[in-house]
């Protein structure tokens, strides 16, 4: 385990293109996906048929609620396991069995609950 809670056997994937593959259904400000995912990719080098396991967005002021929480809800109709929200450095964890129950996240039980940047 990584000391930012993420497991050491991870890829980094930003929404702006910072590393080298894209969701198909777009993608949240960052996420998390399994080697064993990437790989299994129709088409890894360019987008990955599902969802990374976990998509973090981070909120920004314009954002609404009924907005994040349809976020929420299409990520997990893609096949993310868990959904992150960062709002003002506190960070919000959803899993795809319990939607609408904040709790901790199941793949990194060890990450912040707060991020202070």
């Amino acid at each position: 385990m990584a000391q930012s809670g993420i497991p050491n056997q991870s890829c980094i994937s930003f929404s702006n293109g910072a590393t080298h593959g894209r969701w198909r259904e777009g993608g949240g400000d960052a996420a998390w996906i399994s080697l064993e995912r990437e790989e299994a990719s129709n088409d890894p080098d360019l987008f990955f048929d599902l969802a990374p396991e976990i998509c973090v967005e981070v909120n920004s002021p314009g954002n609404t609620p009924a907005e994040m929480l349809e976020k929420k809800m299409l990520y997990f109709a893609a096949g993310a396991e868990e959904v992150w929200f960062r709002e003002k450095g506190r960070m919000s964890f959803f899993l795809k069995a319990a939607p609408t129950d904040e709790g901790k996240s199941a793949r990194c039980p060890d990450f912040p609950d707060h991020l202070g940047f």
